[in-house]
This record gives structure tokens, sequence and C-alpha cells, in this order.
């Protein structure tokens, strides 16, 4: 991110030649991300299901991994996380990952 500061007080004052200042570069920590856009769920089978999204509008710094947490309905305790690393860094592809190992009939919160 670049920063310039030039005088306010009018251009009187402030003449193009003591406007002239060093360039000055730093950046911002990261933050926590957006949420996922387009989040999708396609079943396969009663034990399978395939999730897709996009990624985050705002990012908030560099993306290493998504992390998908499934919680069963009848047992919120149970809650199962999956890490999913990222197949491209293009905000217009969708990510996709095959959730297996689910109960037939069961409902989920993803």
């Amino acid at each position: 991110m670049d920063l310039q500061v030039t005088c306010a007080s009018g251009p009187s004052e402030c003449l193009p030649t003591s406007r002239t200042m060093r360039q000055l570069t730093f950046s911002t920590m990261q933050d926590r991300p957006g949420p996922v856009l387009s989040l999708s769920v396609r079943p396969l089978n009663p034990y399978s299901a395939q999730l897709s999204w996009l990624p985050p509008a705002l990012p908030n710094g560099i993306l290493t991994h998504y992390s998908v947490e499934i919680t069963p309905e009848e047992d919120p305790a149970a809650v199962r996380t999956i890490n999913v690393g990222l197949s491209t860094d293009r905000a217009d592809h969708f990510l996709e990952t095959v959730v297996d190992g689910l109960a037939g009939g069961e409902r989920c919160e993803v």
C-alpha cells in the first residue's frame, strides 16, 4: 500500500516543489477472511455430499486453506472438521470437496 500526504491549506502556500516527499510503503496486518460465496451442497449418495463455493470477496490476507465444519442436528457436540487446501488463487473459480462418512437420513449444518 502506498500513502501520500499533501498540503491542504491552498496552492499558494503549498508549492509543488514543497509538496514532494519520499515514498513510504507499508503493509497492514492480516485479518479473518469474509464468508465464502455461493456455497452449495449436492448429495451424492446417502453417505456423501459434494460442497462447492467461491472464495470470499474480502480475503483480508493470504488464504492457506478452508475449514469445513459438519455438525449433525441430532448431536451438535459431534462436530467434524475437514481442512480443504486451495486448488486455485483465482476469485472466479469454484472450489469443491466431497464429505464422506455421513449417516443416511442425517441432517447436517455446514
